[in-house]
């Protein structure tokens, strides 16, 4: 028969071992969908520099663009493998977790099962009625006889509470056993797929050498399309320069004027208050003249930021940087800014904003409103300046424009259509430039692609 103290103490020990079995932590996927949504975004971007240079192989010929567009897929291709890598890792992390949650089951599912056998042990050794009878009526005082009823309830609890934990455990043990092997076929899926794209990849290094190769036998033809660039930058250069500087002189001009007039009002007031001497002068009275906006220590002031118009266009100008919307829906920069080294060449090309291959005809936009300063011809092309404040954005080799000189436009609105570049594609120039005549990079602009 057993007694007051063994039965308290197998009854805790049993309820102890029940309510330690934790709660396990669930597998994250952690950035999992921005992972598989930036492969995709990869992948869309890989297509349409596919697309622009089917059309530029269309001209028969290697040019400056082909090695540009092949260069850009490489690098997309690169990106997208390292992501199929962060996919392999994402993955096997999971799969380690999975392992050491089904290691911690498989042990707790043990440790529930001796238990459970050492419960039904003990139950079947104390199956007798009069056992039982006997254990709680042996108690000292009523007290103590509802003590050991209730030992003995939550001690039948408990072996029907262990019963259904063991069957959950057992269910949980199956799950990770499902999830586990569902990652090793996801894992076999990315890993195929990276070798595909390592295949891929491995194709367009070939083309691209083979372009390479093609250049540096058409030296010449290649320097006189260096060259015609080159002269197209200078003369774009050399307008947009002296667009900005007629503009800066108009605006010291209306500055100077402006502060002539205010001085030639201060002397009349001056003068009014004088002659009017039957008033007495109020010293609370306020000067009428309009205030002008402090400058920033952190910010050197434009001539075209005298007035609160020109001052919040430059303002909100500068909050878009990285966020300005691309001049034309769809393209591939084929020329970057700043000097560029020509694979597998000694020859060089300056870009003072970026070249952009694109359609023949696309639309093009404004990145941002402000106002049409100039509109000028460049050998049969159209170009557009636009003055945002002190920034300025111009838009070369267009085909057409549909906005006139003085007009205020909008963010987007259209102002022109693209006109058919050197290599025979559709292309155009975009540039941005302070007023102190800097040419800024476009890339560090427009929002990522």
């Amino acid at each position: 028969m057993p007694n007051k103290k063994n039965t308290c103490r197998l009854i805790f020990i049993l309820l102890g071992t029940w309510l330690s079995v934790g709660v396990l932590a669930q597998p994250t996927s952690n950035s999992k969908e921005e992972i598989q949504k930036r492969a995709q975004d990869l992948l869309n971007q890989i297509e349409e520099v596919k697309k622009s240079l089917d059309i530029t192989k269309k001209n028969k010929k290697e040019t400056l663009a082909q090695l540009a567009l092949i260069q850009q897929k490489i690098n997309l291709r690169n990106q997208l493998i390292r992501n199929i890598n962060s996919q392999i890792d994402d993955i096997e992390n999971d799969m380690t977790t999975i392992k050491l949650e089904t290691t911690q089951l498989k042990n707790e599912l043990d440790t529930l099962k001796q238990q459970y056998t050492k419960s039904i042990v003990y139950a079947y050794k104390n199956r007798s009625n009069y056992d039982m009878l006997n254990f709680i009526f042996s108690a000292n005082s009523f007290n103590d006889a509802l003590k050991r009823v209730t030992y003995l309830k939550a001690y039948r609890s408990y072996r029907e509470q262990q019963a259904i934990t063991i069957h959950k455990t057992q269910q949980k043990l199956q799950e990770k056993y499902t999830l586990l092997n569902t990652n090793r076929k996801r894992k076999n899926i990315v890993l195929t797929d990276e070798n595909n794209q390592k295949k891929e990849l491995q194709i367009e290094k070939n083309e691209k050498n083979n372009v390479v190769t093609q250049l540096q036998s058409k030296e010449k033809e290649l320097v006189k399309e260096i060259a015609a660039r080159e002269q197209q930058r200078l003369r774009l250069r050399n307008k947009l320069n002296t667009i900005i500087k007629r503009e800066k002189e108009e605006a010291l001009k209306r500055e100077r004027d402006l502060a002539k007039k205010r001085e030639e009002d201060r002397k009349k007031q001056e003068a009014l208050e004088k002659a009017n001497t039957t008033k007495t002068s109020d010293p609370k009275k306020t000067n009428p003249d309009v205030a002008i906006t402090k400058p920033s220590k952190n910010r050197t002031y434009s001539v075209f930021e005298t007035t609160a118009e020109g001052l919040a266009t430059s303002t909100g100008f500068e909050h878009n940087r990285g966020k300005l919307p691309w001049p034309v829906s769809s393209g591939i920069v084929v020329g970057k800014h700043g000097t560029n080294n020509i694979e597998g060449t000694k020859l060089t090309e300056t870009n003072d904003g970026i070249r952009i291959e694109t359609n023949i005809g696309s639309p093009v936009k404004s990145v941002f409103e402000g106002t049409i300063t100039g509109i000028f011809d460049l050998e049969g092309e159209s170009a557009i300046c636009i003055r945002h404040g002190k920034y300025v954005t111009a838009y070369s080799n267009l085909s057409s424009v549909s906005v006139s000189k003085g007009q205020q436009i909008k963010a987007g609105q259209v102002i022109g259509k693209v006109a058919v570049g050197l290599n025979g594609s559709g292309e155009l120039t975009f540039m941005i430039s302070g007023d102190n005549s800097r040419f800024l990079n476009p890339l560090d602009w427009l929002r990522p692609r």
